[in-house]
């Protein structure tokens, strides 16, 4: 049934089906959100034959994977927003695309399923709400091995964070959740009063239920805030604190990057009046904002854009994670902290991290000369050695916690 023929890139067929697969199962949540179904329209000319198959098959492997549906168009609309934009890029619609017949769909699917690496998923009661969490085994854990939380990025899915946590799971055992406080429906009002608490509570809750004696955390940007908060509340039963590119502020006089000044009153401005947050989410759907992004993450960093309520809520926990100063835990943390970014951040300014370095007391700084913000989030970025390394210096037993642990509710 599968074809192993090579593409001119020297990649078997079989290869990149499985891959197309993997990508359009990942978009799942991505589709879920949109609320008019996404355009795919293809990058290179197709003549109406090829069009026709590639419509049927991409159909016929979304209808195997249960996935939400989208359009696809024979040429790029002129309507173009960017939801369509990102999904276009992001699956590479076009002639070369490696395509089963429809008539094959399910089967590719089931192989998929037998041969992807693929985590322990459950769904875990927080204080505020069920967790969807993926955990990644190592290949070999020792048996009093910690295991490392991945704290969820602010508005970012976990389909994001994928390629970080299967790259950790190859030494340590990684777990990360669909945040509630970030994707849940329940009304704003719940977390407006301390978003950063919230998310906090989630990752104590999380390791909580998971009965798990030592952990170390592992945070990006925006999930600074709740990481230190977190942080403090574990005490010795954290192993180590791991942060890249801090996006929190220390002191009255944070600088920022002319990314961030504009970002930050926009989110404010989203906060503070439903009709600007109306005009601000249209202005945000413009094509242009998608051709920005990495290709490969494109759909999961505009995931919080798909939907208004989405946008308010992203709005809210960003503009309270980035403004949190972390003066206000920082005489509590006695763990072992490395601080990771690059003086070549336009997104995050570097200068947050070197003050977060300096004020907490047991924190290591690296600095990269040159690399982008979001390169943390891709596969084999540079970051991700430096984790792993940092993380097993601080690998020590320690007794069992005593905390109780809530139920887990495995999914079907």
């Amino acid at each position: 049934m599968a074809d192993f023929s090579m593409s001119p890139a020297g990649v078997p067929a079989h290869a990149r089906t499985m891959r197309l697969v993997q990508q359009l199962d990942d978009c799942r949540g991505f589709l879920a959100s949109c609320e008019q179904p996404p355009r795919v329209f293809s990058r290179a000319p197709m003549d109406e034959a090829a069009f026709d198959a590639a419509e049927r098959a991409l159909a016929a492997l979304c209808e195997a994977l249960a996935l939400p549906p989208f359009r696809c168009c024979a040429r790029r609309p002129s309507d173009v927003n960017s939801l369509d934009l990102a999904l276009s890029r992001y699956l590479a619609f076009g002639p070369d695309l490696a395509l089963p017949e429809p008539a094959q769909a399910r089967a590719v699917v089931a192989q998929w399923r037998l041969t992807a690496c693929s985590p322990v998923v459950e769904t875990i009661a927080t204080g505020g709400g069920p967790a969807r969490l993926e955990t990644w085994p190592a290949p070999r854990p020792a048996p009093d091995a910690p295991t490392i939380v991945l704290v969820p990025l602010c508005g970012v899915p976990m389909a994001a964070l994928r390629p970080v946590m299967r790259a950790l799971a190859r030494q340590h055992t990684t777990l990360c959740w669909e945040s509630p406080a970030l994707f849940g429906d329940d009304p704003l009002a719940r977390i407006a009063a301390d978003p950063v608490g919230a998310l906090a509570g989630e990752v104590v809750a999380v390791i909580r239920a998971r009965r798990l004696e030592r952990v170390h955390l592992v945070a990006i940007c925006a999930a600074t805030a709740p990481a230190l908060v977190a942080a403090a509340t574990l005490g010795p039963q954290l192993g180590s604190l791991t942060i890249c590119h801090a996006a929190v502020k220390v002191g009255d006089h944070d600088p920022a990057t002319p990314f961030e000044q504009q970002y930050n009153t926009m989110l404010q401005d989203i906060c503070a009046s439903e009709a600007q947050a109306r005009t601000l989410h249209a202005t945000l759907l413009e094509p242009g904002f998608a051709m920005s992004l990495p290709a490969e993450l494109a759909p999961f960093i505009l995931h919080p854009y798909t939907r208004f309520a989405l946008l308010r809520r992203h709005a809210l926990v960003h503009s309270a994670a980035t403004s949190f100063d972390a003066r206000t835990v920082a005489p509590r943390l006695a763990c072992a902290t490395r601080i990771l970014t690059t003086s070549a951040d336009r997104m995050v300014h570097p200068e947050q991290s070197r003050r977060l370095a300096q004020l907490l007391p047991r924190a290591s700084l690296h600095e990269f000369d040159s690399g982008n913000h979001l390169d943390v989030l891709l596969d084999g970025n540079p970051f991700l050695p430096l984790i792993t390394s940092f993380i097993g210096q601080h690998c020590g037993r320690r007794p069992a916690s005593a905390h109780p642990a809530p139920a887990i509710l495995t999914e079907d």
